[in-house]
């Protein structure tokens, strides 16, 4: 539910992309960022840092508020990211009601869920930390368009684009009814490295 909060402010002053991709998160060393946000004449950003377990927010006028990540209902981490934005100077305002999930209870009345637990928190990010290590040497074989490794509350993706072929080039060899789009040095195996 906090992660769709997150997404949900950054929708919110984001433009609309192909895939909903202007409201998902990217790894950092510390834990999950929203990458920069616009803000009328300014930006800011969120990050669920790990390491200290906070919902840390900053502006590109170098103020910063944190929210404690620790057990507490949802409505009490609605309410106190909305605090620390207004602190911030930031408006905003979303549809305050999580998607995709059963049951809807909206963000200001949530206190069903109200679990947090740090040691399974920072385990998942070690795991996302390997997953993103994966993924990004996977995107790095395609030809194509392909989308930079990013999270949404429930998945991690990053989604290859067909590549169009310029004027006179040649079409995409097909095989066993497969479109091969890797790049030439591709057909090589990668080399062997250790993701642990």
């Amino acid at each position: 539910m906090w992660t769709q909060i997150v997404g949900k402010i950054r929708m919110a002053h984001t433009p609309m992309l192909n895939h909903w991709w202007q409201m998902t998160l990217y790894l950092t060393p510390r834990g999950l960022t929203t990458s920069s946000i616009p803000d009328r004449h300014d930006a800011f950003d969120m990050e669920f840092e790990f390491s200290e377990h906070v919902l840390r927010l900053g502006t590109g006028n170098g103020m910063s508020a944190n929210v404690n990540l620790s057990p507490k209902p949802v409505v009490e981490f609605h309410g106190e990211t909305f605090d620390a934005m207004n602190r911030l100077g930031i408006e905003t305002a979303i549809r305050a009601v999580p998607n995709e999930v059963e049951p809807t209870i909206p963000f200001a009345e949530d206190y069903l869920h109200a679990s947090y637990d740090s040691e399974a928190v920072r385990l998942f990010w070690h795991q996302l930390i390997q997953a993103d290590r994966l993924l990004n040497a996977f995107r790095s074989y395609f030809r194509g368009n392909v989308s930079p490794v990013h999270f949404g509350p429930s998945r991690s993706a990053t989604t290859p684009s067909r590549p169009r072929p310029s004027a006179g080039a040649a079409v995409p060899s097909r095989s066993a009814g497969r479109t091969s789009h890797r790049c030439p040095a591709a057909r090589q195996s990668p080399p062997a490295r250790s993701l642990s």
